[in-house]
């Protein structure tokens, strides 16, 4: 029975030495000890959410886990797909998870998650260039200053979507703020029924906006490709 329990101590304490190698120069990863075993935890920033990933290394003939000697807690709904990692992790010569492999895997799946994220917000910003003269804040490409033109003048209305697809941040010039209160918006169908998993896009906030305007002052909006002539 003690050589049963001091083996185990031996495992345990090699599977320990394998992770603190595996992330001894990362800035991503920290090592975290869970049922009676150790693993790794970062967080994966996406703006609009952080998803916190761990994963528990099981060593060889461990029973904890029966199903793999990996085991990936994700406490939050999220488009990473770990199910190939679980079923086959990498190994190495002795039977004990290869962690720095692991670890370049997870890094692959959550750069392209990042990646993904950051095509959305790229696409709503193209979809607002190709419409309206529009212009970063700040240097942030996310946060938008928007002028929709009508025949005479123009109305500014700020919008920062960085965290899409949470609902936008909007701010009201003073002259947006005499015909229209940021309530009013608030109130529209697309805000009200706003579906972070099928988000509207950004442009329809504005064209929404800008037909409120036009209805209000008793307008008529000039066709869609006079709004970018300034440009």
């Amino acid at each position: 029975m003690n050589n049963t329990v001091q083996k185990s101590k031996e495992t345990l304490k090699s599977l320990r030495s394998r992770v603190m190698d595996a992330i001894r120069f990362s800035e991503r990863y920290w090592m975290i000890y869970k049922e009676t075993t150790f693993g790794i935890a970062t967080i994966v920033d996406l703006n609009y959410k952080k998803i916190y990933i761990e994963v528990l290394f099981f060593p060889p003939n461990d029973s904890t886990n029966e199903k793999s000697r990996v085991k990936i807690n994700v406490p939050i709904e999220t488009q990473l797909d770990f199910e190939q990692i679980e079923k086959d992790p990498p190994l190495d010569e002795e039977g004990f998870v290869n962690a720095k492999k692991l670890i370049n895997k997870l890094n692959e799946l959550i750069d392209e998650e990042i990646d993904f994220y950051g095509s959305i917000l790229k696409k709503e910003v193209d979809l607002l260039d190709e419409s309206f003269e529009n212009y970063s804040i700040d240097n942030n490409p996310y946060h938008r200053q928007i002028y929709i033109h009508f025949e005479d003048f123009y109305i500014k209305l700020n919008i920062n979507f960085e965290n899409y697809p949470v609902i936008p941040r909007f701010h009201f010039s003073k002259y947006l703020r005499q015909i229209l209160r940021v309530r009013d918006l608030l109130n529209t169908e697309i805000i009200a029924n706003w579906s972070e998993s099928s988000p509207p896009h950004v442009i329809q906030i504005v064209e929404n906006v800008a037909i409120m305007i036009a209805k209000r002052l008793k307008l008529t909006r000039p066709p869609q490709d006079a709004q970018t002539l300034n440009l």
